[in-house]
């Protein structure tokens, strides 16, 4: 059994690193590692202070729908039965867990996309769906969900 040990924000991002090394060189031998210019980057946020006082969530990392089942109960009720796919799960700062469901109202390739994840649907049923979520998470939220820079961070760390 693995033990938890306490980690700064800092050591988080750096421990992310490592991971997507492993990650990559099971995938991608060939390619340099690229992952060393990140912890550079993320020694400096630390320095500017980037990861002070805040305050770290249980982040699921991979909630996409292939990981959500749910029971149809008519045409127009659905209830949320299980959550699955958890072995990406982290703590992390808010920014890292507040990303909404774009695949909702978004074609599946466009959600990773810098300049698309934030879109007007082009299916007049889907804007509102997206008001619908963006009503519910509320305005904190959403400051961290549509910033490009953080969405592109969280991009940075999404484990396949």
């Amino acid at each position: 059994m693995s033990r938890c040990t306490r980690q700064t924000t800092l050591e988080m991002m750096k421990d992310l690193c490592v991971r997507r090394v492993a990650l990559d060189l099971d995938y991608f031998p060939d390619v340099d590692n690229v992952w060393e210019g990140f912890e550079k980057i993320f020694k400096g946020m630390s320095t500017l202070e980037l990861f002070k006082n805040h305050a770290h969530y249980l982040t699921h990392m991979d909630l996409a729908p292939q990981n959500i089942l749910i029971v149809v109960k008519d045409k127009q009720t659905a209830d949320l039965s299980v959550t699955l796919d958890w072995d990406s799960a982290i703590f992390a700062l808010v920014w890292m867990h507040c990303e909404l469901p774009n695949w909702l109202w978004l074609p599946f390739e466009d959600c990773l996309d810098d300049e698309k994840f934030n879109a007007v649907p082009e299916d007049p049923v889907m804007p509102e769906i997206k008001c619908v979520s963006e009503e519910t998470a509320g305005t904190v939220y959403l400051r961290y969900a549509y910033v490009q820079e953080y969405h592109r961070v969280r991009n940075v760390f999404f484990l396949p």
